[in-house]
């Protein structure tokens, strides 16, 4: 006879567990066709569900089925990441697709997932990677050709070869590799705690190898990164080997977006010395013809973190609009028009990408699109100005 589970007079916090992986792709079932990931999860939650201890239902589990993952709605990719800081344990299904992304050739989402937990607490995250081939007659796409179509899918195999727990075949193979990581997982949180585990979430893979840079170093990858995001992703126009600013369409506009880097947290000088006060200098950007635009606004990558006092001290004065975002910080300057983008927790290629980009979902979610713009353009106007009276100054001196 099966066991039954029962309700304790004391409730029971559930272990809570996240199957993360792509919806509506095919695997191998070994009745001869396919059968898609979103079926063996389904089936995968109601049983696990149904397992009890010592006659108490001691898992809860939560698939992105529940939250519509695959609209590609930014408060969908919101839910999940919520779901996954909730949950004690994540499964990663891999099957070489990434995910999908708001935008062409961005981190998607089951990507950025895993990121996230490997960022936060990489002692819950398990990994367990398909391996099949491809069968166009059953509609089958092998993991090995899916990480081939496009370069996010390439980003997402290379940090994933290092970082498998389970390789499975098909359906069953899946389902009991799935049913194993959790009991292991399960096993560790009992001995450890999950909370050990967020001692070390720097300490692995590339965040570890970013960490190993000098300041000028990290400072010129890290730009790297967000001038590579801006231009692939955003479709922005420039030159991802210079300093010069990008310019991205916005709101009918042509902005030009200036990049920095500050290698470390903000708070540390040095590091912030080789940002310095950028917008300081931007009456010497061109502003006209080809390269030209409206602006400029700045984007500030941190590799760790930055405070708000710390934002208004950068400006210069307190009367700032300053907004706290899910990427860090905004911060528009009412009289000069200055605005500055603060992205922090820059620790690596991935999650700087996935906070550029969270930049673009405030901007949507926010109402904030057609400001920000309109700024840009009174800023411009500022610093024409500003050139022209340098220039007069400049020819009155030479008299």
């Amino acid at each position: 006879m099966a066991a039954r589970s029962r309700k304790s007079k004391t409730p029971i916090e559930r272990i809570r567990v996240m199957l993360s992986g792509r919806n509506r792709d095919l695997i191998p079932d070994r009745a001869g066709g396919g059968v898609t990931l979103s079926e063996v999860r389904r089936t995968l939650q109601e049983e696990l569900q149904r397992e009890v201890f010592l006659g108490y239902q001691l898992l809860d589990v939560w698939i992105n089925e529940e939250a519509g993952a695959e609209s590609g709605d930014a408060d969908i990719w919101d839910h999940c990441m919520d779901e996954l800081d909730r949950a004690d344990i994540v499964v990663v299904i891999y099957n070489g697709e990434a995910g999908w992304g708001a935008e062409v050739g961005e981190v998607g989402i089951c990507h950025a997932e895993m990121q996230r937990v490997r960022d936060r607490a990489p002692s819950k995250l398990r990994i367990i990677a398909l391996d099949f081939d491809s069968d166009s007659a059953l509609g089958l796409t092998s993991p090995k050709d899916a990480a081939r179509k496009n370069a996010p899918n390439q980003d997402f195999a290379e940090e994933v070869a290092s970082l498998l727990n389970a390789t499975a075949r098909d359906r069953s193979e899946l389902e009991e590799s799935v049913k194993l990581a959790v009991v292991q997982a399960v096993a560790k949180l009992a001995r450890t705690g999950s909370e050990e585990g967020r001692k070390g979430q720097y300490s692995l893979g590339s965040p570890l190898i970013w960490s190993r840079l000098t300041y000028p170093e990290r400072k010129r990858e890290m730009e790297r990164v967000v001038r590579t995001y801006l231009l692939d992703v955003r479709k922005a126009s420039g030159d991802v080997g210079t300093s010069k600013p990008l310019r991205l369409a916005l709101g009918g506009e042509r902005v030009l977006i200036s990049t920095h880097a500050v290698p470390e947290r903000f708070g540390i000088a040095e590091a912030r010395e080789l940002v310095g006060r950028p917008f300081l200098r931007d009456h010497k950007i061109q502003l006209g013809g080809e390269e030209g635009g409206v602006g400029p606004i700045h984007l500030i990558a941190c590799h760790k973190s930055c405070t708000e006092s710390q934002v208004s001290a950068f400006v210069g004065h307190p009367d700032v609009f300053i907004v706290q975002t899910p990427f860090g910080f905004f911060v528009a300057d009412q009289v000069s028009f200055a605005q500055t983008f603060f992205v922090t927790g820059c620790r690596d290629g991935t999650s700087t990408k996935v906070a550029v980009r969270r930049i673009f979902d405030w901007i949507d979610q926010s109402g904030e699109l057609d400001r920000i713009v309109a700024r840009a353009r009174s800023r411009k106007a500022i610093l024409v100005a500003v050139a022209k009276e340098i220039q007069k100054g400049k020819e009155d001196l030479g008299r």
